[in-house]
């Protein structure tokens, strides 16, 4: 969350850097993508179809997304071994120390 608010100033993920930019909110993104490489075209063409499109996006975004992620994150942080690679991915040496040292609160952090 820490880089998403620095790349995109934006406190959730997915972020995508184009050209040195960052992009946050999967909406964005897509016209983003759209914008610079229009074929395929990944969003629908027709008014009514772009709006289910958002629609849909929408509720998995705001209603479905964090009952997901909050299962997953109840199953994973049992399990250090696989989540500790996924949150030191990219890391400087320090912050890897940082995040391996502070897992366990961390952890008590995230199921609350």
């Amino acid at each position: 969350m820490l880089i998403a608010k620095r790349l995109a100033g934006i406190e959730t993920t997915p972020v995508l850097t184009i050209d040195g930019q960052a992009i946050g909110d999967s909406s964005a993104i897509l016209a983003a993508i759209e914008e610079r490489w229009p074929e395929p075209p990944l969003l629908p063409q027709n008014a009514l179809q772009r709006q289910a499109r958002s629609a849909a996006e929408e509720f998995f975004d705001e209603e479905l997304g964090p009952h997901i992620r909050r299962a997953l994150y109840w199953e994973l942080l049992k399990r250090p071994e696989l989540v500790k690679p996924l949150f030191t991915n990219g890391q400087t040496a320090a912050g890897r120390a940082l995040i391996h040292a502070s897992f366990p609160v961390l952890t008590i952090a995230m199921r609350s």
